[in-house]
């Protein structure tokens, strides 16, 4: 978008918050808590309208940041019971734990 255009991507009955455009600029990663309680990831892809949820457990699921590569999302959850970092792996959806090395 150039010149100040402006278009409504996406509308959910939740809140959508934490945006983060993929690297390549033809994605992006989002919390939604589309029933109003749980806060999950989802993926709109821009050119055809698609979302995808990401992840789906009880636990607040927030404040995705791609990967430089962007076959990733470093995001931050609840799920430990505490708030932790883990990575989801975009095309298996498998979940790991954040560590520093």
């Amino acid at each position: 978008m150039t010149g100040g255009d402006r278009r409504t991507l996406l509308e959910s009955p939740g809140r959508i918050y934490g945006p983060a455009w993929s690297p390549s600029g033809k994605r992006v990663a989002f919390t939604d808590s589309p029933d109003g309680e749980n806060g999950d990831l989802f993926v709109l892809d821009v050119g055809s309208g698609t979302v995808e949820r990401l992840t789906s457990d009880p636990a607040w699921d927030h404040m995705p940041v791609w990967s430089a590569e962007g076959d990733r999302i470093l995001f931050t959850s609840y799920r430990s019971g505490s708030e932790r970092m883990y990575w989801l792996d975009v095309a298996s959806r498998t979940v790991t734990p954040w560590e520093v090395r």
